[in-house]
């Protein structure tokens, strides 16, 4: 416990630390998501404002991040996704026509979560990429080995990585931060890099793009 007092003439400003769940002025924190530690076993999330969850079409082969900075230091006990339909096709891995029309390919709707460290306000190097997550059916999809020690107020970005085309609950990116304008008057509020699912989340970033579309929601449990 932490006693910061400062007097001043005619006024006194005494600010208490009690734990990492309370901010106080002194530039601790800066974190805009995550203001308060939840109880463990609940969950926080990339949310910034209350908002209704939405579906999203994941492009295959492109990283799609957004930032998270959490007010308070923890370690997650897991991340997770959350399928809202199921495959587009109706659910399981299924097939279509091959390349040029030879055969069948299978197709896995498979979503990685990610998480790559700040670089002057674009994703840089990764930090985290899960196993691959099967969304062909609807629910809640829990990534294995998911620990992870978050610090307050810095910078992560955090999102998903598909194999094929396939729908997971995003945050409306009116409910998000703006990040910038791209063209001087379209803001945008999701950074996208391109890079082959089956070589894994590149070690650093691939050339950020910013892209004016919803954020991929990724769920913290603690």
């Amino acid at each position: 416990m932490a006693l910061i007092t400062r007097q001043g003439k005619g006024s006194k400003l005494t600010i208490q630390e009690m734990d990492d769940n309370l901010l106080y002025l002194q530039g601790k924190s800066g974190g805009v998501h995550t203001l308060i530690k939840p109880q463990t076993g609940f969950s926080t999330s990339n949310m910034l404002t209350f908002s209704t969850l939405v579906n999203l079409q994941v492009t295959p082969d492109v990283l799609l991040v957004s930032p998270y900075i959490p007010s308070v230091a923890f370690t997650s006990a897991n991340l997770f996704i959350n399928s809202p339909v199921g495959s587009l096709s109706g659910g399981g891995p299924t097939g279509r026509p091959g390349a040029g029309g030879g055969g069948i390919e299978i197709v896995e709707y498979f979503v990685r979560i990610v998480i790559y460290s700040d670089n002057n306000g674009v994703p840089g190097s990764r930090l985290f990429q899960s196993s691959p997550l099967d969304c062909s059916s609807t629910g809640i999809k829990t990534a294995a080995s998911s620990s992870f020690a978050f610090e307050a107020g810095r910078t992560y970005w955090i999102g998903v990585f598909a194999k094929d085309t396939v729908a997971i609950s995003s945050i409306n990116k009116a409910n998000a931060m703006v990040l910038g304008l791209f063209d001087g008057t379209t803001a945008y509020s999701t950074i996208t890099g391109s890079s082959s699912f089956a070589a894994g989340a590149p070690v650093t970033f691939p050339d950020p793009t910013p892209y004016s579309e919803n954020l991929p929601f990724v769920g913290i449990k603690l």
